[in-house]
């Protein structure tokens, strides 16, 4: 499974696009946290956009991860280094 996090300050449209475009061509589940209040993204394949995760999903999804597409802040940074 691969989780797309964008924070949880600003949403970050390009990258949630392009991660719908993998979502397009990939056979794996893709779930992305998107922030985005104001545009509702159309799944695509086995993507999955929510606008927010509570902290211990959050969590729960790094640690189910195999991959972590993230914004790089801080807070990605450091929850995916301790997954």
């Amino acid at each position: 499974m691969i989780f797309a996090t964008v924070g949880t300050q600003i949403p970050f449209p390009r990258m949630i696009e392009s991660v719908r475009y993998a979502a397009e061509r990939l056979d794996i589940d893709i779930v992305a946290q998107t922030i985005d209040m104001d545009y509702v993204y159309t799944p695509k394949g086995r993507l999955t956009c929510v606008k927010t995760v509570h902290p211990r999903k959050f969590q729960d999804l790094v640690a189910a991860a195999d991959i972590i597409v993230s914004h790089a802040g801080i807070g990605s940074i450091i929850s995916a280094a301790t997954a």
